[in-house]
């Protein structure tokens, strides 16, 4: 990392791990700083059920679908230069293919790269723009391309057409569990188990992230399948000022099967 003499504050983030923030001086030589960052260890809620013996992560959600609209409009504007990687290959293709896609100029032995560096801009309510400053490619896609969900957010109602937990609506579509719960700095974070009623497309599984108080997300590993196409999604936020959680990292991972 390139940075002008001076002194700033790293923070190291991973889904599942603890933050560590690290205070640096930035001369003119070199620095060297290693970090290892912990398992989160979480811990387990009291849990007081109501009379209807409802799970309190349902107390959690409704605070959280109702401050949605609020953090999606909380922003104003922003911009982000974005840097994209992404990989993939064929793991596996029956013998009886292999021939007829050589025919059609598929070469099922070329892995699939992409490199981009983008600027990214958002203006409210809903306008993302994506201006690629560089990119370099090989292969093709396979329509596998992430941008469908970096354009878009998890407090709308939904995400490239599959229904978010955290729409209004989410309760037909979704039971929740509250897992436990960890401390990120001065932040207490709720673990919320997401399940579909019903299995299927446009609907996510797996666990979101909610800071308890602010009801905003702090992070997410969801998954989703879309015309056979399975995605798993780990977003990490963090706050911007102490007052907006904004998305810094995104994972995306993508697999076709046929």
């Amino acid at each position: 990392i390139s940075l002008p003499t001076g002194s700033y504050t790293l923070v190291f983030q991973f889904l599942g791990y603890q933050t560590a923030t690290r205070a640096i001086k930035v001369d003119t030589d070199y620095i060297d700083l290693d970090v290892v960052l912990q398992p989160q260890a979480y811990q387990l809620k009291q849990v007081e059920l109501s009379a209807s013996g409802e799970d309190p992560a349902y107390t959690v959600m409704r605070k959280a679908i109702a401050k949605a609209t609020y953090h999606a409009q909380q922003v104003e504007a922003w911009q982000a230069k974005a840097y994209i990687k992404g990989t993939g290959k064929l793991d596996n293709i029956p013998r009886m293919f292999s021939r007829p896609l050589a025919g059609e100029g598929v070469d099922t032995s070329m892995a699939y790269t992409m490199e981009s560096i983008s600027l990214l801009t958002y203006q409210r309510p809903n306008i993302f723009k994506e201006r690629v400053l560089s990119i370099y490619t090989q292969g093709d896609d396979q329509g596998t391309s992430p941008m469908g969900y970096l354009n878009s957010s998890f407090y709308e109602e939904e995400v490239a057409s599959s229904v978010s937990p955290l729409a209004p609506n989410a309760f037909n579509f979704y039971t929740f569990t509250l897992e436990g719960y960890f401390t990120d700095g001065d932040y207490l974070v709720n673990k919320i188990k997401v399940v579909p009623r019903s299995p299927g497309d446009q609907v996510f599984a797996g666990y979101l992230y909610i800071v308890d108080d602010y009801w905003s997300i702090h992070s997410l590993a969801l998954t989703t399948s879309s015309q056979g196409v399975a995605i798993t999604i780990e977003q990490i936020y963090t706050p911007l000022q102490q007052v907006a959680w904004m998305p810094v990292t995104a994972t995306y991972d993508f697999t076709i099967e046929l």
